[in-house]
């Protein structure tokens, strides 16, 4: 009713009032927020040659507070996961010299499938009930999503360690890993 009221007025019978109104409100007993956490292991296989990146292993422990349905919440975190995944090897927005967005259609602008995803992703989870919350609940989806990407460009770095490679930009495409590991391999000729 509230998406039509707002969206799709022309949907509504004559004389029926736009106004909504909310009765009653949430706001924290606390100013800090209630906040969710998570933590990210990734083992990464690099191909020096062609800079792919293999996912060997992945874990994510989080913290939601309660969980309300621990079903939907692994598919949330391991949805999250996939989507970091993205964020971390593949989505990029290229712009021309003249600020237009070239990767405009989805065969240019990449993004996971099911074939970048890990096989098994482990996860695990710490229920700390907020006290600032009906229930105790906090965010659940965001705990497989703002790990992923420093996990992996940390998983990146280590399995290049000895080239002394640091990743400090996303999204770690074959192109930019093969010419940082040249210019490692270059310098240390």
């Amino acid at each position: 009713i509230g998406g039509i009221a707002h969206l799709r007025q022309g949907h509504l019978p004559d004389g029926v009032d736009l106004l909504l109104d909310a009765k009653e409100t949430y706001e924290p007993t606390e100013s800090t927020g209630v906040f969710s956490y998570a933590t990210h292991a990734a083992v990464v296989a690099v191909d020096p040659d062609s800079g792919a990146i293999e996912l060997i292993d992945y874990a994510v422990v989080e913290d939601c507070g309660t969980m309300v349905n621990p079903m939907t919440l692994q598919g949330h975190v391991r949805g999250g996961v996939v989507n970091g995944i993205g964020s971390a090897l593949m989505e990029h927005y290229h712009y021309d010299e003249t600020g237009q967005l070239q990767n405009v259609l989805f065969t240019d602008y990449l993004l996971p499938s099911i074939m970048e995803s890990p096989d098994d992703i482990k996860i695990g989870h710490v229920v700390t009930p907020s006290p600032f919350t009906e229930y105790g609940i906090k965010g659940g989806g965001e705990g497989g999503r703002m790990g992923t990407p420093p996990a992996l460009a940390a998983a990146v770095e280590d399995a290049l360690r000895p080239l002394g490679i640091t990743i400090d930009e996303l999204p770690i495409s074959p192109n930019r890993l093969r010419r940082l590991i040249r210019e490692a391999q270059a310098g240390g000729s």
